[in-house]
């Protein structure tokens, strides 16, 4: 009786761990043996190859099978599907000459990149305060910790105009009223000169 052992031969992958951001694909490849099999099947561009093309709609553990000779080996794959960076921001907002505007953006990301600096607070925080001189258009590149990176953009309009008014009634005295206060409503450049307060028989009560 002639026996004939066959040396094992592991299978070998190029990752074990790894990951992608949504939609997207990920080349896995595995090597060392003469035919293999991915299980599950889910997501790849063919289960019989050595180096099928990943793209699941989300995480998965992949087993690749080799065989040679008869004999098999298995591997494990982690592939992991990281949700993409999402950004919320008005399309464009109005403020009047000298005004600060805080912009107001909603997302999931930890990096941001804003785009020109002129007229910006800081360019690499979430919600800087934007002052520009003349209307400006503001791109923001905002970037998940796994990479995964989404561009938008906001349009910051300069009324060169004014708004001056004085209110006709108030409720003094009320701190849990948004009327408690008596004062003057200004946008844009205006400077006060003299506010003067009489009563209704011409004493004056503050200036």
């Amino acid at each position: 009786v002639l026996l004939t052992v066959v040396p094992k031969r592991s299978v070998l992958v190029n990752v074990s761990d790894t990951g992608y951001c949504a939609p997207g694909m990920i080349q896995l490849e595995a090597s060392n043996a003469e035919s293999y099999v991915w299980v599950p099947a889910t997501g790849l561009s063919d289960a019989s190859i050595s180096n099928p093309v990943a793209s699941p709609d989300e995480s998965v553990e992949y087993m690749v099978i080799g065989y040679t000779e008869g004999c098999m080996d298995t591997q494990y794959v982690n592939v992991a599907v990281y949700p993409q960076a999402s950004v919320y921001l008005p399309d464009s907002v109005t403020i009047y000459s000298g005004e600060v505007y805080e912009i107001d953006l909603e997302s999931n990301a930890s990096d941001y990149s804003w785009y020109p600096p002129e007229g910006l607070s800081a360019v690499n925080i979430a919600n800087p305060l934007a002052s520009p001189y003349v209307r400006t258009r503001y791109f923001v590149t905002a970037t998940t910790e796994h990479g995964c990176s989404f561009r938008d953009s906001i349009d910051i309009v300069v009324d060169n105009g004014y708004v001056f008014d004085v209110p006709n009634a108030f409720v003094p005295g009320n701190g849990f009223s948004e009327n408690g206060s008596f004062r003057v409503l200004k946008r844009g450049d205006v400077v006060l000169d003299q506010f003067v307060v009489y009563v209704r028989w011409g004493l004056k009560v503050f200036e």
